[in-house]
C-alpha cells in the first residue's frame, strides 16, 4: 500500500490533531497506543481499499491511502478507533478517535459498531450508522442514517447495498444483497428484496428491479 505519509508521520499526525481538539491524556501515551494498533488498522484499510474500484484509491496501480482524502481519512478514524478498542479496551482513546472523525467528517460511526470489513464512505457528511448487520461491499453517502426503534430492533443489509443520500433505514429493516435505497427514501420495518431499489417515504415505500447493481460501479470484485 503506497502511503501519502509514512506510518510515523500518520501516527504523531493523528495525535496531533487529538491533542488540539481533544486535550486530555498524555499526548505521548496517545501516540504509543497509537502506535500498538496502526499496523492492524492498515491491514484492515488494504483490505478494503483493495476492493474499491473508485479514482484517488489506487495510484500506479496500488492501493493509495492519503489522510488528505478525506472519505480515506474517515475510514481510516473508524478502523482505528474500533482497533484501539478491541485490541486494548482502551475507552479514552476510542472516544476521542470517535468525536475526531464526527468533527473533521460530520460521521457518527461509534467505534463499538461493527461495520463490515469491505465499504465504501462517500461524502460522509451527516451520517450516522448505529447498530445493524451490516455486509461486505456496502456504499454509503451523505446524510444517510441507519439506527434502531424503540423497540431495539435494528437492520439488517445483505451484501452489496448502496444506501444513497439522505436516505433513512430504521428499525427490522430488511435490505437484501445487492439491493440500493434511493436518494431520500425512509424504511421502517420494511423488507427490500434483493436486486432491487427501494425509494418513497414509510409507510408508501415502492420497489423495483435494479438495473445496475452498486458493486458492479464501486467495486473491483
Amino acid at each position: 500500500m503506497i502511503l501519502y505519509l509514512n506510518k510515523e508521520e500518520q501516527i504523531q499526525y493523528t495525535a496531533r490533531q487529538l491533542a488540539n481538539l481533544f486535550p486530555c491524556g498524555s499526548e505521548a501515551q496517545t501516540t504509543h497506543d497509537i502506535g500498538q494498533c496502526i499496523d492492524l488498522v492498515y491491514e484492515r484499510l488494504e483490505h478494503c481499499f483493495s476492493r474499491i474500484a473508485v479514482k484517488y484509491y489506487k495510484k500506479d496501480g496500488e492501493v493509495f491511502f492519503s489522510p488528505l482524502i478525506t472519505d480515506q481519512y474517515a475510514t481510516f478514524l473508524y478502523f482505528l478507533g474500533n482497533t484501539v478498542f478491541v485490541e486494548s479496551q482502551n475507552r479514552e482513546l476510542a472516544d476521542r478517535l470517535y468525536a475526531l472523525n464526527k468533527a473533521l467528517h460530520g460521521l457518527d460511526v461509534y467505534y463499538e459498531v461493527e461495520l463490515p470489513k469491505i465499504f465504501l464512505l462517500v461524502h460522509t457528511v451527516g451520517t450516522v450508522l448505529g447498530r445493524a448487520d451490516y455486509s461486505d461491499y456496502l456504499v454509503v453517502y451523505q446524510g444517510v442514517t441507519v439506527g434502531g426503534n424503540l423497540d431495539l430492533e435494528y437492520p439488517t443489509l445483505g451484501k452489496g447495498v448502496g444506501l444513497f443520500a439522505n436516505s433513512n433505514i430504521i428499525g427490522g429493516t430488511e435490505i437484501g444483497a445487492d439491493a440500493s435505497v434511493a436518494a431520500g427514501t425512509l424504511l421502517m420495518n420494511y423488507k427490500v428484496p434483493a436486486k432491487h431499489v427501494c425509494f418513497g417515504m414509510h409507510p408508501a415505500n415502492e420497489c423495483k428491479p435494479l438495473k445496475k447493481k452498486v458493486t458492479d460501479h464501486y467495486f473491483a470484485l
